[in-house]
Parts: structure tokens; sequence; C-alpha cells
């Protein structure tokens, strides 16, 4: 099996370590009992250590799925297939908003699919390997020409905690967690800013006469 394309699709916010520092202050002042500059300086360490300096969030009014899509018509047109071409698509995040139906069949229904066989892999890590290995021995079957391989999770999210007794356990801290939007919820006004990351992208699978090709 060939790759043919791999395409990735990022949010269009940039957030620097400044950033990040910024944002963890903002959110501790109120509630931190430590030496906040000390565990500010600790976070700067460590991001720098890690060799980290940018990374992408969703911003206003972005979506995983439309990520997705424009990830999944790119890897379409690099490699030279219509949507009617593909009859497998694989969806392979994690992170998704709900069990049932599974998040393939909403990527299908987002890219305009319609001719797919749709399902999930969850594999952790490992999902997108392992949804190559099971693309390939469809293949063999020979009832699959093309597949489509795809993933859209935003896993990273915001907690605040709260010093505010909770007036069922007196004495007790509150921790507040917003609620989770789903990779195909429409986007909702938030309280505050909350971290996101991801690289929504597509492969697509395509059998050719002596091995697989496939396009990503």
């Amino acid at each position: 099996m060939r790759i043919r394309s791999a395409v990735a699709g990022l949010p269009s916010r940039t957030v620097s370590n400044a950033d990040i520092t910024t944002l963890i202050a903002e959110h501790s002042v109120a509630g931190f009992d430590g030496d906040l500059d000390d565990a500010l300086r600790k976070v700067e360490y460590y991001l720098k250590y890690a060799g980290s300096d940018t990374r992408q969030w969703l911003d206003a009014g972005e979506r995983p799925i439309d990520l997705l899509r424009t990830a999944a018509n790119r890897a379409l047109e690099q490699a030279e297939l219509r949507r009617e071409d593909i009859d497998l698509l694989i969806y392979t995040g994690i992170g998704r908003g709900f069990i049932e139906p599974g998040g393939a069949y909403h990527s299908a229904a987002a890219i305009g699919l319609p001719n797919a066989h749709c399902f999930d892999i969850l594999d952790a890590c490992m999902s997108w390997t392992r949804a190559v290995q099971v693309s390939e021995s469809l293949f063999r079957t020979g009832q699959f020409r093309n597949a489509l391989i795809v993933n859209a999770e935003f896993n990273l999210r915001w907690a605040v905690w709260s010093s505010r007794s909770c007036s069922r356990c007196p004495g007790s801290r509150r921790w507040s967690r917003p609620s989770r939007p789903t990779p195909w919820a429409r986007p909702r006004p938030r309280p505050c800013s909350r971290p996101r990351t991801t690289s929504p992208g597509s492969f697509v699978s395509r059998p050719g006469p002596i091995s697989r090709r496939c396009a990503m």
C-alpha cells in the first residue's frame, strides 16, 4: 500500500509560551496559595526544556469537523480522487462527542462521501497504524479500492479550580470543569479561553496492480 498524500489541518490561533504563562497567571492569582511567580518561572522553564515554542488552538468560530473537511478535500485533490471513489472511511480519533453513531459516519457526511463504508478504530496512539493495517487487509478481499483515514480530536480542555465552598460539602473546594464541546457541535459562547490542540488529517488508500497505493 502506497501513501499518495498526507494532509493536516491546524487551527488558526497561535499561542506562545508567554501566552501560556499569562493565561495561568490570570486564572491563578485569585486562588493560588503558593509562590505564583516561582511557579510561573518553572512552567516557563519546562516549556522551553521540552522544546515547546508555539502551539495552535481553536479560534472563535472554528470547529474540528471543519478542519477535517478541509484536510480531506486537499488529500483527495492531491490523490486525484473524487469523493465518489472513496468506498471505505475509517475515523481514528479517541476524542469524540459521542459513542453512537461512530465519528466516521459524521466525517463521511461532512466530506460528502456517498459510497463509503464507515467505522471507527480506537487504539490510542496506534489508531492510525491500525487503520492502515485494516485497510490493507480489506483491500486484499477485493471489495474495496480506495480508503480515507481521518481524525479530528481536540482533547485538551481547560479546568478551573474555584476556592468557593460547595454548599453540599462544607469546608471543601469545588472543582469545576466547563462542559466539553463535541467536535461536531456548533461553536458556543465561552466564558474564558480554553486551550485545544490536534492535527486533523486525512489518509486515502488505493490498491494498485502490484502494491497497494495510499493517499493520505
